[in-house]
């Protein structure tokens, strides 16, 4: 991949890069998030041409987190260059509590949360990450002793899905290769001012600290560049891996009334690399959770399941019976989640079922809802309807309620005023595929 020093190439490699992370996708819309910094900006005006080029529309995305006094005005900074580009634009405001703990982080899921909702039609979200940003992830990870995943660093595309099979968008950051100062000096060049945000400097974050010390590192050749190729390579270790891992998924998964199960033995016999992967893979579609366990966590779970014993993880419970690893919810972590439903209304429940409710309804009751069956539901179940599903799976399956009286459970128990369907696939059998590039 090309990297862009100066003014002169930034367009060029801009160009080549969303190309390499457009290939394969359909889209018309696409946004970009621009908080008013160099980076966003130049990454607004590069896309803008590139936009106009390619037949694309664009849409303008500002968060305003309001952690600062300045926000609002650095909001309207933003809305004020992209209206004289003739660009739509929109501020998004955060206005969830603050959390006690880790407030980057915190902001950040905010913002991206946020994005995601103001997309639109938009499938793809352009985000400014430099190779700069690159580099200081993996130092950042090499620093705690991160492994392959980890030290990927930054992917310059991912698929976020989102709802029903198949739907969700993509964020793209093509200036993974393009250097901070190569992007001011390009905006000085398009005579376009930017923000400097104050916390940049602030040494209280990690980041900041690993920033200000790259000259002394870069004397000892642990340049940008050179840890921005690490993180390259670890990338394609990544890819290689993944593909291995969704291949034995598909041969030795099945899928069972939203639960997962795996031959163990089959699931013995790989390495402990692939075993975590395998297990990470299941874990994340059961659970529906953005994020994975711990690694100490993953493995200890491991531990115990090759020992052939049960255990909890991630809002997952898995059991080991007659040579097979089950996993299916577990019910603590559901128990809370009830939904009231009216005639002609649609509900996802946990984000892997979708319950649809027909206009011409005619049955009615004192409060429809649906929920996690529990104990009273499966037993209910078990009464109406033949199954051999454990009782642990039968209590996290969704039904729907008349007051208390069970009315439609997904594979037993069918209605024919109410569809339910499966929201999502695992990874496995997911299109688009995973990316790591």
């Amino acid at each position: 991949m090309s990297l862009a020093r100066d003014e002169n190439d930034i367009a060029a490699v801009f160009a080549e890069a969303i190309e390499r992370c457009c290939d394969g996708v359909s889209f018309d819309t696409l946004a970009v998030a621009v908080s008013g910094g160099s980076d966003s900006l130049a990454l607004m005006l590069l896309a803008q041409a590139w936009s106009l080029q390619s037949g694309k529309a664009l849409k303008v995305l500002t968060v305003d987190h309001g952690l600062r006094a300045e926000s609002g005005a650095e909001a309207r900074f933003v809305r004020d260059i992209a209206r004289r580009n003739g660009l739509d634009h929109q501020i998004l405001q955060w206005t969830t509590p603050r959390p006690q703990g880790n407030l980057q982080k915190a902001a950040r899921d905010a913002r991206y949360h946020l994005l995601a909702q103001a997309r639109g039609e938009a499938r793809v979200i352009l985000t400014g990450h430099t190779l700069e940003d690159q580099a200081e992830t993996v130092l950042m990870r090499l620093a705690r002793g991160s492994g392959v995943d980890g030290l990927t660093g930054i992917l310059e595309r991912r698929w976020c899905p989102e709802g029903s099979a198949g739907q969700g968008y993509w964020i793209m950051r093509p200036l993974l290769n393009i250097k901070r100062e190569a992007l001011r000096d390009y905006l000085r060049g398009q005579g376009q001012t930017w923000v400097d945000d104050p916390s940049n400097d602030n040494t209280d974050f990690e980041r900041i600290r690993l920033r200000k010390s790259m000259p002394l590192l870069s004397e000892l050749g642990l340049t940008s560049e050179a840890l921005a190729q690490t993180g390259k390579r670890m990338a394609q270790v990544r890819a290689s891996l993944e593909q291995r891992v969704l291949v034995i998924c598909r041969d030795a998964v099945v899928v069972d009334c939203g639960d997962l199960i795996i031959e163990h033995a089959i699931f013995a016999r790989y390495d402990r690399e692939i075993q975590c992967r395998v297990l990470e893979h299941c874990l994340g579609w059961v659970s529906s959770a953005d994020y994975m366990p711990r690694s100490n966590v993953l493995s200890a779970a491991l531990n115990t399941i090759l020992e052939e014993k049960g255990t909890t993880l991630h809002g997952c419970l898995i059991s080991v019976s007659k040579g097979k690893i089950r996993m299916c919810r577990e019910y603590q972590s559901i128990a809370d989640i009830v939904m009231s439903c009216e005639r002609g209304q649609s509900r996802t429940w946990d984000h892997r079922w979708f319950f649809s409710f027909k206009k011409n309804q005619e049955k009615s009751c004192g409060s429809m809802h649906i929920r996690a069956l529990g104990h009273d539901g499966a037993r209910q179940l078990r009464q109406l309807s033949d199954t051999n599903l454990p009782f642990q799976s039968l209590k996290s399956i969704p039904g729907c309620f008349c007051d208390t009286q069970l009315v439609a459970v997904p594979y037993f128990m069918e209605n024919s005023e109410i569809d339910i369907k499966f929201c999502t696939k695992p990874s496995w059998q997911r299109q688009p595929p995973i990316e790591a590039f």
